[in-house]
C-alpha cells in the first residue's frame, strides 16, 4: 500500500427509484456504471458544491522594485547570474507600460488560462470512512442511499484534501510556484468548514473513466434504504462478476456512532 494511504476510501451517493424510470439518467444508473461498468467519474470543480473550491486567489500585487528584486532573485538562484542581468534589462523596459507582468489585464490573461486548465481536468472525491453521519445526510440522501468502498490502489495519485484558514495563494510570479505545488493549492486545498468530509481525491480526464480491474469491493446501505433500490443494486453486482460484499449501516442503540453491520451475499 502506498505510505499514508488508506487501503478503502468511499463514495456516497443517493439511489432514487423514481429516477430509474428513464434508464441512463438516474442515480441509479450512475451507480450500475460504478458497479457493472468499473466507472469512476471524474466530475468539474466548477459543478461543485463550494464556490471556493478550485478557485485560488493569485497574486501578481507587488510594487515595481519588488518585482524586480524578485524576479532578479529568484532568476540567479535558478539560472545563475548572467540569466538574472538579462531578466532585470528585459524587466526595467516593460515597467509601467502594457507588457508589465503586474498589468491587470495581464494577470487577467493568466487567470483565464488557469481556469480553462482547471476546467478540462475532473476530479474524484470520497471520504476516508464509511460512518460519518454528515455526509450520509448530505450526500446520501439521509439515509436512503448508498456508500461504495473503492480499492484505493486503482488510483495512482490518490491526496488527502488540505483544509485551511485562509484561502491559498497562487504566487504567479517569476519562479513562484511550481506546478506542483499550484495543483496543491488548486485542487487539494479547502476552507476548514468542510473538514468533516475528511476528504481524499484523484485527478484525471474530467468525466467517466474506466478501470481494468474492478474498483468497488463493497456496497453499503443506509438504514433508509428501499427493499426495491438494494434487488436492484444486488443486480448489478451479480452482473459484474465481482466479488462485491454488502453491509448496511445501522444506528447504534447507545451511542451517536454508526455501526456498520456485514450482510450476506
Amino acid at each position: 500500500m502506498k505510505k499514508n494511504i488508506p487501503k478503502f476510501v468511499y463514495k456516497y451517493r443517493p439511489a432514487k427509484l423514481e429516477e430509474h424510470v428513464q434508464p441512463g439518467t438516474g442515480s441509479l444508473d450512475r451507480i450500475r456504471g460504478m458497479i457493472e461498468g468499473r466507472e469512476i467519474f471524474f466530475g468539474s470543480s466548477f459543478s461543485f458544491n463550494d464556490p471556493f473550491d478550485c478557485r485560488p486567489v493569485t497574486s501578481l500585487n507587488c510594487s515595481a522594485e519588488e518585482f524586480l528584486r524578485i524576479c532578479v532573485e529568484r532568476t540567479k538562484a535558478s539560472r545563475g547570474p548572467d540569466a538574472a542581468a538579462l531578466v532585470e534589462a528585459k524587466i526595467r523596459s516593460t515597467l509601467g507600460t502594457t507588457e508589465d507582468l503586474r498589468d491587470p489585464a495581464n494577470l487577467a490573461r493568466l487567470e483565464a488560462m488557469m481556469a480553462k486548465s482547471i476546467s478540462e481536468l475532473g476530479v474524484f472525491c470520497a471520504a476516508a470512512s464509511p460512518d460519518n453521519s454528515l455526509m450520509w445526510s448530505h450526500y446520501s440522501e439521509n439515509f436512503s442511499g448508498v456508500c461504495l468502498e473503492y480499492d484505493t490502489s486503482v488510483f495512482n495519485d490518490l491526496r488527502k484534501v488540505n483544509y485551511l484558514r485562509k484561502r491559498p495563494i497562487v504566487d504567479m510570479l517569476p519562479g513562484g510556484d511550481s506546478l506542483a505545488v499550484q495543483i496543491e493549492k488548486i485542487f487539494y486545498s479547502k476552507s476548514k468548514v468542510w473538514k468533516y468530509e475528511d476528504e481524499w481525491r484523484a485527478i484525471g480526464p474530467r468525466g467517466v473513466n474506466v478501470f481494468t480491474g474492478h474498483a468497488v469491493t463493497r456496497v453499503l446501505f443506509g438504514q433508509n434504504c428501499k427493499a426495491e433500490v438494494r434487488e436492484i443494486i444486488a443486480g448489478y453486482v451479480q452482473s459484474s462478476g465481482a466479488p462485491i460484499g454488502f453491509a448496511e449501516v445501522r444506528p447504534d442503540s447507545r451511542s451517536y456512532r454508526l455501526n456498520i453491520v456485514d450482510l450476506q451475499r
